[in-house]
């Protein structure tokens, strides 16, 4: 278990680098992050999953 050593930060300049590339990604708002996710709820619905607890 653990951190796979190819992904493991190597010093503070890259986990700050990393961080904030992860940062840039996020949706800047609520709004905006209910518009990045519809399409990954909607994926239910497409593939035709109609039983609620498997929707989920």
């Amino acid at each position: 278990m653990g951190i796979p050593e190819s992904i493991r930060y190597t010093d503070g300049t890259s986990a700050q680098r990393v961080y904030t590339t992860g940062f840039a990604c996020e949706p800047p708002d609520a709004d905006a992050a209910t518009m990045a996710n519809a399409p990954i709820r909607a994926v239910p619905g497409i593939a035709g999953i109609s039983v609620e607890s498997e929707r989920q």
